[in-house]
């Protein structure tokens, strides 16, 4: 048994490191866009200069060629950035419980992941809506078409099974642990 939990420990802290960094690297990932929506707002009239290497493109890889699509671009990205900044924190604080208690199965366990399955519904259904909206707000010559995106609800589902799980852990612990 120690053996295992030694393991747990171990992967629980290196989980939790793994979440740490990408946390730092989301954030300081999200000064690009940030900088930039606040470079355009200093110089209105800015020149996108593709030519040179230095343009702006969409997630997709479609070349920007107006402001207003930048802006779109920038505005969506970060939301997407804060969503799966708010995912990846959830994750780091599970998996720093874990190692602290080596505890898996906890209820509050369960409610993290299922709070990453209903922040990945929302970034399924928000961010295309948020995409369309900021695209007409900021580039209505752009025939932009969003829809939800599938695969992070199916994502989704799979988290609440697992939280489902975790949850159903927990509660054969908690018996297990009255029985001693």
């Amino acid at each position: 048994m120690i053996g295992i939990q030694e393991k747990i420990r171990k992967n629980s802290k290196r989980m939790t490191i793994i979440f740490k960094m990408l946390s730092i690297a989301l954030i300081v990932g999200l000064i690009i866009p940030i900088a930039t929506l606040i470079w355009i707002a200093v110089n209105p009239n800015a020149y996108l200069s593709l030519t040179n290497g230095w343009g702006f493109y969409s997630t997709t890889g479609k070349e920007l060629l107006s402001i207003g699509e930048v802006k779109a671009e920038m505005y969506t990205i970060i939301a997407s950035g804060l969503l799966f900044l708010s995912m990846f924190l959830k994750a780091y604080s599970m998996f720093r419980t874990i190692s602290t208690d080596l505890a898996p199965f906890s209820k509050a366990n369960a409610i993290i992941l299922k709070h990453i399955g209903i922040i990945l519904i929302v970034y399924a259904i928000v961010i295309p809506i948020i995409r369309l909206g900021v695209y007409r707000s900021f580039a209505p010559e752009i025939n932009m078409n969003s829809s939800i995106d599938a695969p992070y609800v199916v994502l989704s589902f799979l988290f609440f099974f697992i939280a489902m799980l975790f949850d159903y852990g927990a509660e054969l612990q908690r018996e297990s642990d009255e029985l001693l």
